[in-house]
């Protein structure tokens, strides 16, 4: 990444929360080659203020920053209930660590609260990275909200399309909501046997029991990212048109 602060935390592989207490970074932060694409996405875009629905222990906060600073970056927002109950805020510690305090915001609320709340501030952002809660129904609420708070020309970024629940959102998106265009995929080829693999064993590769299944999976995940972008706002003609209308996903 040739950030001194993310590179040290990646070989090192945990956190140390304010308390001097050490946490594994994985297996809920995203990956390395996942995190550099990440990067890589937001400095060709030239955005300048993102939104992340899912912060954890921070890396992908710490990816999306370090490429925000090199844009001339002005806000990043990350979103994410648990950040001190299940996190010990380390999400917050790593971005004040790496020098991206000033930049960041953390939102401790549900995403379902939080969104709309940003939408009725009148905030938008340049990208919205959505990795929160997997289950579709949340990630259907979070691509609602995503569209609105990105201008035309805007990217929504949906992680982890190997589970089920983000495949059928994307499809969803793909086959019914004509101003956002599938921008890319980012799929490694040899993905598809670790897709496989994942869902015989399900989230049974987090089991705390078993971290060296965590370990493994963590470590030989690639990149898989799923880009679309707004090509623009739907016009009262489009919102008449579309009303009762519903494509099969």
């Amino acid at each position: 990444m040739n950030h001194p602060y993310i590179d040290a935390l990646v070989a090192d592989g945990h956190i140390t929360d304010a308390s001097g207490e050490r946490h594994a970074i994985w297996p809920d932060s995203i990956s390395v080659e996942d995190g550099e694409l990440l990067a890589r996405i937001v400095r060709e875009s030239g955005a300048k203020r993102s939104l992340e629905i899912g912060m954890a222990w921070g890396l992908s906060t710490l990816y999306l920053c370090a490429a925000l600073e090199k844009n001339g970056g002005a806000r990043h927002v990350a979103v994410d209930p648990n950040q001190t109950s299940s996190y010990h805020g380390c999400g917050v510690l790593n971005a004040e660590r790496a020098g991206f305090g000033d930049l960041v915001e953390c939102i401790e609320r549900p995403s379902f609260d939080a969104l709309p709340q940003l939408l009725r501030d009148g905030e938008r952002f340049d990208l919205v990275f959505i990795d929160g809660n997997h289950r579709f129904d949340y990630t259907l609420v979070d691509f609602f909200y995503a569209q609105r708070l990105v201008p035309v020309g805007g990217l929504v970024l949906l992680h982890d399309p190997w589970l089920q629940a983000i495949r059928k959102t994307v499809t969803y998106i793909f086959r019914n909501e004509a101003h956002m265009h599938l921008e890319t995929t980012y799929m490694n080829p040899r993905a598809g046997l670790l897709t496989g693999l994942r869902s015989a064993l399900g989230f049974a590769m987090t089991d705390p029991h078993e971290p060296w299944i965590a370990r493994f999976f963590a470590r030989n995940r690639f990149p898989n990212l799923v880009a679309f972008r707004k090509a623009a706002e739907p016009t009262p003609e489009d919102e008449e048109r579309i009303w009762g209308v519903y494509k099969s996903f």
